[in-house]
């Protein structure tokens, strides 16, 4: 409903997807920049980019954030990968775990 408030967990939902996304288009100047100059190539980028997404994408979340929703981050980027692989879509999420997370948001 247009009129409801949104609840704490939504609202720093949104406030973390503000800032990521503020990064990104930072990052995203950067790299161009770093190109343009020749200090970088983008294939040495993007091959940098991947070798440390493999390496450092759970070791960052675990930093981030409490286990219980690093878990859940992380099953949300292996759904992603697994759907990437087969081409498909990503599964419906487990109606288990759409209670759980619904628990942990006082719903």
């Amino acid at each position: 409903m247009a009129d409801e408030v949104p609840t704490p967990i939504a609202r720093m939902m949104m406030g973390v997807a503000g800032h990521s996304l503020l990064a990104y288009v930072q990052l995203r100047a950067l790299a161009e920049v770093l190109i343009e100059s020749g200090a970088i190539t983008r294939e040495q980028l993007e091959g940098r980019f991947a070798a440390m997404r493999a390496r450092e994408l759970d070791r960052t979340i675990d930093e981030w954030f409490e286990p219980e929703i690093a878990k859940h981050i992380k099953m949300a980027f292996e759904a992603e990968r697994v759907a990437g692989e087969t081409g498909g879509d990503v599964a419906p999420p487990d109606p288990g775990e759409i209670a759980l997370a619904r628990s942990m948001q006082g719903e």
